[in-house]
C-alpha cells in the first residue's frame, strides 16, 4: 500500500523531556505543504539512522493533502531529497523520496556546491549526521545568506546508531516504516550481506516494541549553529567567487 495511506499521524510519537506531543509538533514553528526536507549523508545508507523522520514528515505533507484535497484526491510526492556528499545515496523510493530527481550526490571536498544545491532547491528543513560532513572549507556570503534566509529547521541525526547525542527530541515510529528500512537496505545495490545485517541491527537496538523503533534526533537552534556540521570554516565577504 502506497503511504500515503498506509502512514497516519497517529502512527508516530513525538517526545520532547518525556512528555508525548502529536506529530504536529514535530518540527519547530510546525509543517508547512511548502516545507522540503533534505537528508544529508556521508554515506549511501545513512539515511536509515533518520527513516523515521524522513516519513514522517511526508505523513505531515499527505495529511495537509488529504484535508485539501480530500482522501485520495490527490497525486503527488513530498518534496523531499536525499543529497549524497561525495557519494550516491542508496535506494529509499519506498521512503517516497522519488522521483529519482530528488535524489542527487554533490562534491565531497568542499560545501559551497552543497549549500547552492540546497538553497536552489529551497530546502527548509534540514537532517545532518552528527559527526558533521566530510567537506570542508570556505563558502560565498550570498550562498550562506540564501541559506539563512531558506532553512529554518535543522535537526543532526546518528546514522550509525539512530539516537544522536545531547538529543532533546525523541520521534516513535511503526511497523509500516519498518517494512520501507527493509526495503531500503535490500534494494540498493553494493550493500553486502554483512551491512545489510548491520543496518538491519541499528534499526532493532530501536525498537520500543517489536518493530516500533524510537529515533533520538537534536533539534538545532537556527541553521547558522550548524556551520561546523556542514562543514562551513568560513564564510567569505562580498567579491569572492568559488
Amino acid at each position: 500500500m502506497h503511504s500515503s495511506f498506509a502512514l497516519t499521524a497517529d502512527g508516530f510519537v513525538v517526545e520532547r523531556d518525556g512528555a508525548a506531543a502529536p506529530l504536529t509538533s514535530l518540527w519547530p514553528g510546525g509543517f508547512s505543504p511548502n516545507d522540503r526536507l533534505a537528508v544529508l549523508l556521508n554515506e549511501p545508507m545513512d539515511a536509515v539512522g533518520c527513516s523515521n523522520l524522513v516519513c514522517a514528515t511526508t505523513t505531515l505533507f499527505y495529511d495537509h493533502l488529504r484535508v485539501t484535497r480530500g482522501p485520495g484526491g490527490f497525486f503527488r510526492y513530498p518534496d523531499n531529497f536525499l543529497v549524497g556528499i561525495g557519494v550516491p545515496p542508496g535506494d529509499f523510493n519506498q521512503l517516497d523520496v522519488w522521483p529519482p530527481h530528488k535524489v542527487i550526490t554533490v562534491p565531497g571536498d568542499e560545501p559551497e556546491p552543497l549549500l547552492e544545491a540546497l538553497t536552489d532547491r529551497r530546502v527548509t528543513l534540514l537532517a545532518v549526521p552528527e559527526g558533521g560532513l566530510r567537506c570542508r572549507g570556505p563558502v560565498v556570503l550570498s550562498t550562506w545568506n540564501a541559506m539563512l534566509d531558506t532553512v529554518r529547521c535543522v535537526a543532526a541525526y546518528a546514522p550509525d546508531s539512530g539516537r544522536a547525542r545531547g538529543a532533546n527530541l525523541t520521534l516513535v515510529g511503526n511497523s509500516v516504516v519498518e517494512s520501507y528500512v527493509e526495503q531500503a537496505i535490500f534494494s540498493t545495490p553494493g550493500v553486502d550481506a554483512e551491512a545489510q545485517v548491520a543496518l538491519r541491527g541499528l534499526r532493532r537496538a530501536l525498537d520500543r516494541t517489536p518493530l516500533v523503533p524510537a529515533e533520538a534526533m537534536r533539534m538545532l537552534p537556527d541553521v547558522a549553529s550548524a556551520s561546523e556540521l556542514l562543514g562551513v570554516s568560513e564564510v567569505l565577504p562580498p567579491g569572492h567567487m568559488r
